[in-house]
């Protein structure tokens, strides 16, 4: 079966968005260099975290990651690294989201 990823972009966000759940970050930082909120619509396990920091994209803050259980959202805080590129992101969330099963 084939995974089926769209990606959605508005003025403020890009949205990695799968039938079972979506990943979110706010472009409007990234285009600065500034930390990138990001938001993660499923309880990541380690290894999501892993893929993520070791992409060489971004590192992630861990002083400003917290997971909700009441909402289910995780919240990071990535830092772009050099060579990030919105576009580079885009294919690192959607590859999280192919590879754990999520899309």
């Amino acid at each position: 079966m084939e995974a089926q990823i769209r990606v959605v972009h508005n003025e403020a966000s890009i949205i990695i968005d799968s039938p079972q759940t979506f990943i979110s970050f706010d472009q409007r930082y990234a285009l600065k260099g500034y930390p990138i909120p990001c938001e993660l619509f499923f309880k990541p396990i380690p290894e999501v975290m892993m893929m993520i920091e070791s992409s060489g994209i971004v590192e992630i803050d861990p002083d400003f990651t917290r997971y909700s259980t009441e909402s289910g959202v995780c919240s990071i805080l990535l830092i772009p690294q050099t060579g990030y590129s919105n576009e580079k992101m885009i294919r690192l969330f959607s590859n999280v989201l192919v590879k754990f099963n999520l899309a």
